[in-house]
This record gives C-alpha cells, sequence and structure tokens, in this order.
C-alpha cells in the first residue's frame, strides 16, 4: 500500500482522514500520486460524504464565478475609458448592451 501513497504531505494530511479499509478502498480505485491536490481533496471528501458525488463539481458555483469575474472586467475596461463626450457615450452603450443581456437572461425559460 505505501508505493501507491503520494509523496505531497497536503495530499497525504487528506488521507490521513480516512480509516485503513476506506484508505486501501480509494488507492485500489484512485491513483494519488498522479492526480492533483484538488483530486485527492474531493475524492477523500466523496469517501467521508458518499451522498455528495467527490466528482461532481458544482458547474453553477463555477458559472458565477466566472461570471463575477467577467463583469469586473468589463468594468475595470469602462472605467479606464476617458471622460470625453465619445467615451460617455461608448459606456452608455455598453450599459445598455449589459442591460438587454440581463433582461434576456430573465425571461429565459429554465436557466
Amino acid at each position: 500500500m505505501i508505493e501507491k501513497l503520494p509523496h505531497d504531505l497536503h495530499k497525504l494530511e487528506w488521507l490521513t482522514q480516512l480509516d485503513r479499509a476506506q484508505l486501501e478502498d480509494l488507492l485500489l480505485k484512485f491513483e494519488c500520486r498522479k492526480e492533483s491536490r484538488s483530486a485527492v481533496v474531493k475524492a477523500v471528501k466523496g469517501v467521508l460524504s458518499p451522498e455528495e458525488p467527490a466528482d461532481a463539481p458544482d458547474e453553477n458555483d463555477a458559472a458565477l464565478e466566472a461570471f463575477g469575474k467577467l463583469l469586473r472586467r468589463f468594468v475595470d475596461l469602462l472605467g479606464r475609458i476617458g471622460a470625453t463626450s465619445s467615451a460617455g457615450e461608448m459606456k452608455e452603450r455598453a450599459r445598455i448592451a449589459l442591460s438587454e443581456a440581463l433582461g434576456k437572461l430573465e425571461t429565459s425559460p429554465g436557466r
């Protein structure tokens, strides 16, 4: 069993939360040495909390995080536009486009 354990201390720390039977079972199914730290953490959490599948990331959280990053970038770019009259017009057009896109989101059925 020791030859299947990772050398990474972070991974080992998570694996110590399992009892011997759980660890042996996980090492038979999962190559902890080759997988990323986050994959090992998810696998251990899946063993400890079987009602939540370890390999099913919450897609909504990831999508909301990506959306938040996109909006922050959008606002940052708008902030870089100068205070000229044409810049004000560009900001207003961008605001309208964003408002229209969000309006479509609210009326999309099943989303």
